[in-house]
């Protein structure tokens, strides 16, 4: 089987997990939507990845209680092969969706305010290019990319959020917190929903990372990593725009200067850190598109990744194109069904797998006390 496994160690698969998770939260947001009653951000979406943190930590302990290698023998063990491959496949289709929504408002940005002369269809295709020749490489090559990379990122992160420390105003986080508290809980789901399929992910790859232990210390150091960055980023956006003027920015990390550098060499940092973004964008993405992929073989059969990663490049250029061109209104109306309900297609079995995994493994401890 030419799955592109390979084997990676601790720092890279934190470093490809940081920089999915993270890219994931602060690049594919709808800030028209999650701004329109206050900014609450810096509360829902680290909450959210707590969440997921912990529900990945927990489905990976019933795991090692029930003997299961991975995700995907815990799905056909407790779901049996048709309705457990079907699962795989939601799955599957989520991290497509969720690698379209992250170079979305992106590539939009990317083209509006670097390239603007330029056709929107080659700014997509050389950034795709770029995110599936590095999913063409398999797990190393995307996990090794994103570990070279992260220190320059992160570097440049926290220049971007320290430099513009004498604009900070406290008062732009108010009205606090923005919204109810339903609507904080609703969101902090929504976020829950976003993380759930990279954490499945990553429990799928226990042989690549190395054994259940890599696995867990994966999941807990990355998801601790994302916490405190995507904190961080919404915060300083909070204290450096109100929320009416977030509701007007696809990406507001990348303006976050403008308004408060007036001379100097950082008057246009804010074009120089778009690369440096898509830098950690890319790794980040080929990651969902090799998940993909990968979830994808397992469930139909496949024993050759590389057709399938092929198929999911052409599917993402044309998700990418016909938001932009023809069905914005279609996409949009998708993008916010499945925020809503995306998740009941994933939770559900996932659930139901554990459940039925740890009746039988109860039921075989009962027997064997029986026995004995």
């Amino acid at each position: 089987m030419k799955m592109l496994e390979g084997r990676i160690g601790r720092q890279e698969s934190v470093s490809i997990l940081v920089q999915a998770m993270a890219a994931i939260c602060i690049f594919s947001l709808h800030t028209l939507t999650v701004y329109e009653n206050g900014n609450t951000t810096y509360i829902w979406m680290p909450l959210g990845i707590a969440l997921a943190v912990a529900g990945g930590l927990a489905v990976r302990s019933c795991m090692s209680r029930t003997g299961q290698s991975d995700l995907i023998a815990l799905y056909r063990g407790g779901l049996g092969r048709l309705l457990g491959c079907a699962s795989l496949l939601a799955v599957a289709i989520a991290l497509l969706w969720q690698c379209s929504s992250l170079f979305n408002h992106f590539l939009s940005d990317l083209h509006s305010y670097i390239f603007p002369t330029d056709r929107y269809g080659a700014v997509i295709f050389w950034v795709v290019l770029a995110v599936a020749y590095i999913a063409w490489g398999g797990l190393e090559r995307i996990a090794r990319t994103g570990k070279c990379i992260a220190p320059l990122v992160g570097f440049v992160l926290l220049i971007t959020l320290f430099m513009p420390v004498k604009g900070y105003r406290l008062y732009r986080l108010f009205p606090f917190p923005g919204d109810t508290v339903g609507a904080i809980a609703g969101l902090c789901l929504r976020s829950f929903a976003q993380m759930l399929p990279v954490i499945l992910l990553t429990l799928s790859l226990t042989s690549a990372l190395q054994g259940e232990r890599m696995v867990r210390q994966t999941i807990a150091i990355a998801g601790a990593v994302a916490f405190v960055l995507v904190l961080l980023v919404q915060l300083a956006l909070g204290l450096v725009f109100t929320a009416e003027q977030l509701a007007n920015m696809n990406m507001p990390l990348f303006r976050i200067n403008m308004n408060l550098l007036s001379d100097g060499y950082y008057l246009r940092q804010d074009k120089a850190s778009v690369f440096i973004w898509l830098m950690a964008a890319v790794p980040g993405g080929a990651y969902l598109l090799y998940g993909f992929a990968y979830l994808f073989c397992k469930a139909t059969g496949g024993e050759n990744i590389r057709p399938a990663l092929l198929t999911g490049t052409v599917l993402l250029i044309c998700i990418l194109l016909l938001r932009r061109e023809a069905l914005f209104g279609l996409f949009e109306g998708v993008q916010t069904w499945i925020s809503h309900f995306g998740v009941y297609l994933i939770l559900p079995p996932l659930l139901l797998a554990c459940v039925v995994q740890s009746v039988r493994e109860k039921r075989k401890g009962g027997a064997k006390q029986h026995d004995a």
